[in-house]
Order: structure tokens, then C-alpha cells, then sequence
């Protein structure tokens, strides 16, 4: 597993590419992160759309990335997940945490329109 890092504006793009599974590659994640919170740029939005699985290791790297980005008054959303890793998010009941949307553009309208209607904790 790696990441593909990608700006656009005020805006950062993570997108795990294989398993998601909190493997020692997914320590990178952690340094990403710090060096977005570092950057002065702190919108994320964490996509899905090159990525097959994400296991509870996997969801315990996205967690302390969105509690880190919580923690410099960022915002960090999530999209592109596929029925079954939706699944997982649903089942551990992470939808009342995150920011979820369907798609990249979705997401980056919320973010550009700092839109968000939901829950934010």
C-alpha cells in the first residue's frame, strides 16, 4: 500500500492505493498528516477510489488522521467508498464521526462551500 498526494488550492488529496489494512507502509499516513497540519493547508479529503479494503487497523490510521486534523481546526472528509467498505464504516458506526460523501467532486464543493450540515464533533 501507498498513498498518492495531490493539491489543489487550499486543498489536499490522500488517496490510499491498494489494501488499507494499517500496514507498516500505512505509518506514512502519520507523517502526511503532519506535514499538512504543518503546511498551514488544512483541508483533507481521504479517498477511496483507489483502494480494494480497509480492515479495524486501516480504520484506526483514518481515525487518529481525522482527530489530528480535528485538532489545528482542519477539516478532513472522506469519499469514494464501495458498498463494502462503506460497510465497515457503517458497522462501526463511524458514519456519525466523518464526513462522508459519494464523490471527489462532491467533497470538494463541501469543502470549497464549507457546507457541512451534519455532525461535527
Amino acid at each position: 500500500m501507498h498513498f498518492r498526494i495531490e493539491h489543489e488550492g487550499d486543498i489536499n488529496f490522500i488517496h490510499p492505493v491498494g489494501n488499507f489494512d494499517g500496514s507498516r507502509d500505512c505509518e506514512q499516513l502519520q507523517t502526511l498528516i503532519t506535514e499538512i497540519a504543518a503546511s498551514g493547508c488544512h483541508k483533507v479529503v481521504f479517498s477511496f477510489s483507489l483502494t480494494n479494503w480497509i480492515n479495524s487497523c486501516g480504520v484506526g490510521k483514518l481515525i487518529a488522521a481525522k482527530f489530528a486534523i480535528d485538532k489545528i481546526n482542519g477539516r478532513f472528509v472522506i469519499c469514494d467508498l464501495d458498498d463494502r467498505n462503506m460497510s465497515v464504516i457503517n458497522t462501526l458506526r463511524l458514519d456519525q464521526i466523518f464526513e462522508i460523501h459519494d464523490s471527489l467532486q462532491e467533497a470538494v464543493e463541501a469543502l470549497k462551500e464549507d457546507s457541512f450540515s451534519g455532525i461535527r464533533p
